[in-house]
């Protein structure tokens, strides 16, 4: 039977969520909100995961950093202009994309390393979905007023980890850990 231990502080406008297991498979969750600005550190070692999502105002900052795929992953968007830059050790992409009204999608296929992202954005909504068939990762994180859930599963590790923060109960986080 596996084992995790979880830590939750809760202050005025931070959430800190530490889960740690007792092999070597870490998973460190921070979640910071205050007013518009929301950051998310997501860290598995093995796999070597980071996420970081920033958000204050119109200005959305997100890296993503994998070992072995070295995937940095940079977008930017002040106004109506749209910024993204992807870095692939042996592959290097980089696109810029412009966004006329409030609706954008984008979808990144690579092959040989099946990369497929989509982003939508639509009023406050967002929603980002990643995934690599090599091993496969799916994240998908989706921000309604003050509603966020992260999914992030592995096939390779079998790991499904489940965020969500409801506005009526701001204290309230729903987590949900497997492992086979």
């Amino acid at each position: 039977m596996k084992r995790f231990y979880i830590n939750l502080e809760h202050t005025s406008n931070w959430f800190s969520i530490n889960l740690e297991r007792t092999s070597n498979a870490h998973i460190k969750l921070v979640l910071y909100e205050s007013e518009a600005h929301i950051k998310l550190v997501l860290y598995q070692s093995g796999a070597h995961i980071k996420l970081v999502l920033h958000q204050s105002g119109a200005h959305i900052k997100l890296f993503l950093l994998q070992s072995g795929a070295h995937i940095k992953l940079v977008l930017h968007h002040p106004g109506a202009h749209i910024k993204l830059v992807l870095h692939q050790s042996g592959a290097h992409i980089k696109l810029v994309l412009l966004q006329s009204g409030a609706h954008y999608k984008l979808v990144l296929h690579q092959s040989g390393a099946h990369i497929k992202l989509v982003f939508h954005q639509s009023g406050a909504h967002l929603k980002l979905v990643l995934q690599q068939s090599t091993a496969p990762i799916i994240l998908v994180l989706h921000q309604s007023g003050a509603h966020i859930k992260l999914v992030l599963q592995q096939s390779g590790a079998h790991i499904k980890l489940v965020l969500q923060q409801s506005e009526a109960q701001s204290n309230w986080f729903y987590i949900n850990l497997e492992r086979t």
